[in-house]
């Protein structure tokens, strides 16, 4: 009598697990998106307040990446200057896109 082998076939479900690298990628993805339409949209009809608009969300958006970036980058070189260069970096940041 021949052996005959049994072939379950298990299927494994892998669950994805939401980390903040993959959050902060793909917020610079929807960045990158953002600023692609908007200079399409300036291309194609010059000045719209649409378009503006999708830059000035784009350009948020890649603020905040960067800005998360070097925290991360000024935490790991463990030296208070960095971090306070980094601070004065966000407030400037943030003070002229108000101003604007």
């Amino acid at each position: 009598m021949a052996n005959k082998k049994s072939s379950s076939s298990s299927t494994t479900t892998t669950k994805r697990t939401i980390t903040f690298r993959g959050i902060v990628n793909f917020i610079s993805y929807i960045a990158v998106f953002c600023i692609g339409i908007a200079l399409l949209l300036q291309v194609c009809f010059k000045s719209n307040s649409f378009s503006s608009a999708f830059q000035m969300v784009a350009e948020c958006l890649a603020y905040v990446v960067v800005s998360i970036s070097a925290f991360f980058y000024a935490r790991n070189k463990r030296s208070i200057w960095y971090l306070i260069c980094w601070i004065i970096a966000v407030i400037l940041i943030i003070v002229f896109i108000i101003l604007r």
